[in-house]
């Protein structure tokens, strides 16, 4: 495998930002869904608003519900303030967008696991 020059790693950086979304079938709703690919910017702001120090306590996988669920547009479909009723939403609805988001952005088991514990 040969080592890519800064020029080359911006040129397939630049390529892959093009793409802010993919789409996920959500079988309990009977559609897709689009799930967002965040920036490196957009994750940190997500973490620090949600389980930053001197945060209350927030539903893990509601908060990335929230996060995660853009229009066509790549626009956050809820707001911080629908993350308590995102916690009600059945798991069959939550867990394959919470999945997705995980596999789109690159997220082990492990950073999960980790994350709650600390949130």
């Amino acid at each position: 495998m040969a080592l890519l020059s800064k020029a080359a790693i911006a040129s397939a950086i630049a390529a892959a930002s093009q793409v802010s979304f993919k789409s996920v079938y959500v079988p309990a709703l009977g559609g897709d869904v689009n799930v967002k690919i965040q920036t490196v910017a957009e994750r940190e702001a997500m973490e620090d608003a949600s389980f930053g120090k001197n945060k209350t306590k927030q539903p893990f996988r509601a908060v990335i519900f929230a996060n995660a669920v853009v229009d066509e547009k790549g626009e956050r479909l809820y707001k911080d303030e629908d993350i308590a009723a995102i916690a009600n939403y059945p798991a069959s609805i939550v867990m394959p967008v919470f999945n997705a988001y995980n596999e789109y952005n690159g997220i082990t088991v492990e950073k999960v696991d980790e994350a709650e514990k600390n949130s």
